[in-house]
């Protein structure tokens, strides 16, 4: 966890000007899969993370990323920290809350129904900015992503489509 926060330390602004990039160097030797969600805190702005990226062990990457906070532009740290939350957790969570706080969960039949819809969909890969391949996925109601590498699946997100 230690060399997470350090390689998380080292995050740096793409060229000068461009916030929509930010350089990551992986400085353990392990790979850490950044989550297309997570916020990342500090500098002049929090951003989140746009893709999933796998970043091999010692390797560098620069990372699509997008500012989430409107009219902040002074530094609260040169560094940034994982904020360890995911904007998407929120947003999953709010949608199966009742207006009176308990939680509704889908019937079970319905869950499969999207599952297959997910596993059916048509995928296109691409080459991915870090390890593996990226997928988009696109099918009958339901659109995602996902990262594999090794021939597995690393990350996988579905959405359903109205």
């Amino acid at each position: 966890m230690q060399e997470i926060q350090q390689s998380l330390a080292a995050l740096k602004l793409g060229a000068p000007q461009v916030f929509r990039n930010l350089a990551f160097e992986n400085s353990s030797a392990e790979k850490i899969l950044l989550v297309d969600g997570d916020e990342l805190v500090g500098a002049k702005q929090n951003r989140v993370i746009n893709l999933s990226i796998l970043v091999a062990g010692g390797a560098k990457v620069v990372i699509p990323v997008s500012c989430v906070e409107q009219g902040r532009w002074a530094y609260r740290s040169r560094e940034f920290s994982s904020a360890r939350r995911a904007l998407l957790r929120g947003y999953a969570l709010d949608a199966i809350e009742t207006a009176n706080g308990k939680t509704l969960a889908p019937p079970e039949a319905e869950v499969r129904r999207f599952l297959e819809r997910v596993q059916g969909a048509t995928a296109e890969r691409f080459a991915a900015l870090g390890e593996g391949e990226d997928f988009r996925l696109s099918g009958e109601g339901v659109s995602g992503g996902a990262l594999a590498t090794g021939g597995r699946v690393v990350h996988l997100a579905g959405y359903a489509m109205a």
